[in-house]
């Protein structure tokens, strides 16, 4: 019962004091809408002169795109950049190549078994000569 009453007061305090400052609510609306046309007038009168600009600059980078275009240092550059690319691919093939067959043929263990039976034959015969005598 007495959150009613405590809500019951809320609500008093509000409509006699935050329900009752309309009239300044509406100054400051008339205020802030005529500050946004005064924006309104600035931007608009502005806009043809930024579209101008970029209509200009926007026609000069397409000029000096095109004299870049068919430029003839810029087409040998280019291909030599295409040609740079097509033996990066090459090379890297060739590496994967090269790696694959050693790979392949990787006898660093067969090579060390017929060592070791070397090394085992010698030390028979070592031994043979040596009771032999």
């Amino acid at each position: 019962m007495q959150q009613v009453f405590e809500k019951i007061g809320q609500m008093e305090d509000e409509m006699a004091n935050k329900f009752t400052r309309t009239d300044d609510l509406k100054v400051d609306f008339d205020r802030e809408k005529v500050r946004l046309a005064q924006i309104r007038a600035f931007l608009s009168q502005y806009k043809p002169g930024l579209q101008k600009q970029m209509t200009y600059h926007s026609m000069k980078h397409d000029t000096k795109k095109n004299q870049i275009l068919q430029s003839d240092i810029y087409n040998r550059l280019n291909d030599i950049e295409k040609k740079l690319i097509q033996n990066e691919s090459q090379i890297y093939a060739i590496q994967q190549y090269i790696e694959a067959k050693g790979a392949e043929s990787n006898y660093q263990g067969a090579f060390q078994d017929c060592m070791g039976l070397c090394h085992e034959i010698n030390l028979d015969l070592i031994k043979k000569s040596l009771s032999v005598q």
